[in-house]
């Protein structure tokens, strides 16, 4: 975005749109204020403090409360955190069902998956791989707007690019 107002402007719109995200920011930023930490999906605890700030407004004659840069950081970190739940559990399922091909795994970064195939069996790898990472997955629920938009898909799915090269990764 060229500025924060613009971003402001789609995320205004984002929000009106899926009124359930902000609400679920909302369920994040209280249940860490409350219990210091929220459960991700993989069962793992994700710890946080002074997720609230919460200030007397002479206007409006009442405590107003609005999140600090701490929730903020928590809400990313659960999606951050499924996106490598995501990605690791693909990549098990590829070394189980392709294990000849899995050989060729070398390593996880973030949301990536790098590979060194020899050319032979690149684009097995590629098509193998890219079909496992686009599979549902059962520990992402889509919210009831997403399912509604989605069709029959109930959990989250994941489209992936791949890229090539003989020359760098």
């Amino acid at each position: 975005f060229k500025d924060t107002k613009e971003a402001r402007y789609f995320q205004d719109a984002f929000f009106a749109l899926v009124p359930s995200v902000p609400a679920w920011h909302w369920s994040v930023a209280k249940t860490v204020d409350r219990d210091g930490y929220i459960t991700a999906a993989s069962g793992f605890r994700l710890h946080g403090e002074q997720t609230i700030d919460r200030r007397w407004s002479k206007a409006k004659r009442e405590w107003v409360e609005r999140m600090t840069r701490t929730a903020k950081e928590l809400i990313a970190a659960e999606p951050q955190h499924l996106g490598m739940l995501y990605t690791a559990t693909a990549t098990l399922a590829f070394e189980r069902e392709y294990a000849e091909l899995a050989a060729f795994l070398r390593l996880l970064v973030h949301d990536e998956i790098f590979g060194e195939p020899t050319i032979e069996c690149v684009e097995e790898f590629t098509a193998c791989l890219t079909e496992v990472m686009q599979r549902p997955h059962p520990l992402m629920p889509l919210w009831p707007e997403a399912s509604a938009v989605m069709g029959s898909d109930t959990h989250l799915r994941v489209g992936v690019e791949s890229k090539m090269s003989t020359s760098s990764w």
